[in-house]
């Protein structure tokens, strides 16, 4: 086989067999991969269905996150344009067209926790495609381990099925493994590995966030010529990464939401239609797709619940208490995601 991520390999093995036996007996379905964000869920997948497509070449692989949709119905047309680059727009029954008129295809959907809408249609046609096709597997990744008992109907449950992989936190001895692979040019002692796999293993067991204190450590070991970092040098590692939740919060949001707050940081107190001007300068620059003024609407009221932006009861113009240079220093320092992997 191919590489897949250190920690996981049960797991990548797990939806290996279940995907190559789908593949050899035609069958479709839906796995529901579900864990805490940071425990390797995209990355474990992302590798297996690499592995797939390189024992399978015939097999359709497509990778949608719905997390960076600007809207949930989306979806569809994100899935069908990665099927036929010439779609412009699509719903869930003409993508199904499409589909059945496919080879066998297998969607990897991370975060489908954004599409739970009110009524939970989107999702509910998303799941329901395999039962309609009858050539495609669905591997649907939640950041939300319970997601099917606290949130959805008894419609979307019912096309989830029973083909659940839940990724439980990392062990302390699997964060040290991962923390030793990742930047071996560097020596650590094993008393600051330990510490730093105790603390993220106390509180979120985000592997990423490992991953980010390592990174903040060796560049302070880089700085002042530090041979060895010691147990006081991941202390304030570690110190520094999580006094800076606020920018945890700013890289956790979709590109989309980056671009716009940056624009608000920048012009202060505005009016929707100017933003949305300068929203579309921004991303025909980037080369992003375009969306909409309803869609660019959309994303401003989600931007306001979550607290990103701030509304006015007497106006329709947004604001934000985050600073531009603050911005610009935490969006520099985004974090890499990608995890060391081995070979098996």
């Amino acid at each position: 086989m191919r590489a897949v991520p250190l920690g996981r390999e049960d797991e990548s093995s797990a939806i290996y067999k279940l995907l190559e036996e789908s593949i050899q007996e035609k069958e479709y379905g839906v796995l529901y991969v579900s864990g805490m964000p940071g425990c390797g869920k995209t990355l474990t997948c992302t590798s297996v269905l690499g592995i797939v497509k390189e024992n399978h070449p015939s097999v359709a692989v497509v990778n949608v996150n719905c997390g960076s949709l600007i809207l949930p119905s989306d979806v569809f047309t994100a899935i069908h344009q990665l099927i036929d680059p010439t779609v412009t727009h699509s719903t869930a029954r003409l993508l199904e067209e499409a589909l059945k008129q496919n080879v066998y295809t297998i969607i990897l959907a991370d975060e489908v926790d954004m599409l739970i809408t009110k009524n939970q249609h989107i999702l509910y046609g998303l799941l329901e495609l395999p039962s309609l096709c009858k050539n495609l597997y669905i591997v649907a990744i939640s950041n939300t381990f319970n997601l099917p008992d606290s949130k959805l109907t008894g419609k979307v449950r019912s096309r989830l099925g029973w083909n659940r992989l839940n990724f439980a936190l990392y062990k302390r001895s699997q964060v040290i493994g991962i923390l030793k692979e990742m930047n071996p040019e560097f020596e650590f002692t094993d008393e600051a590995l330990e510490y730093c796999a105790n603390k993220i293993c106390t509180l979120n067991g985000d592997i990423r966030k490992a991953m980010q204190i390592q990174k903040h450590a060796m560049a302070h070991a880089s700085r002042n010529s530090i041979t060895k970092i010691e147990m006081e040098d991941m202390d304030r590692a570690i110190k520094y990464v999580y006094h800076s939740m606020q920018g945890s919060f700013i890289r956790s949001l979709s590109e989309y939401q980056k671009i716009l707050l940056g624009i608000v940081a920048r012009k202060g107190y505005s009016f929707p239609d100017s933003l949305y001007v300068d929203f579309r300068a921004t991303l025909s620059l980037k080369q992003f797709p375009l969306p909409t003024f309803k869609e660019f609407q959309f994303l401003v009221e989600k931007m306001v619940e979550i607290g990103v932006l701030k509304g006015r009861s007497n106006s329709l113009a947004v604001e934000t208490d985050y600073i531009p240079d603050e911005l610009e220093i935490i969006l520099e320092e985004e974090e890499n995601d990608c995890l060391e992997v081995i070979s098996i």
